[in-house]
């Protein structure tokens, strides 16, 4: 999947975070990102990526999501990045 600010700066992951890289040249290169420990550790857990929502150059979203149960149910994560992808953060979503 991807998520692009303006034409020229965007990303890009996987659903297993294969790849995960920004562009600032529209796509013609690309810079990969190092997948930070966290999102690592619920990737060998059984969690995808499922969506990736960059809002600025700076701030943007990662929901990952993992089966559960036989009847469809998933439990769902998200992650916050406030320096363009290069650290994420647990974000604790209200019930």
């Amino acid at each position: 999947m991807s998520s692009f600010v303006n034409p020229h700066r965007g990303w890009i992951v996987g659903t297993n975070g294969v790849p995960f890289a920004r562009t600032t040249t529209g796509g013609q290169s690309w810079r990969t990102i190092p997948l930070p420990r966290p999102l690592k550790a619920l990737l060998a857990h059984h969690y995808a990526i499922q969506q990736l929502d960059m809002v600025t150059p700076h701030v943007g979203w990662i929901m990952l999501q993992r089966p559960v149960g036989e009847n469809g149910g998933v439990i769902t994560r998200f992650f916050k990045t406030t320096d363009g992808g290069l650290t994420w953060s647990n974000q604790s979503v209200g019930s």
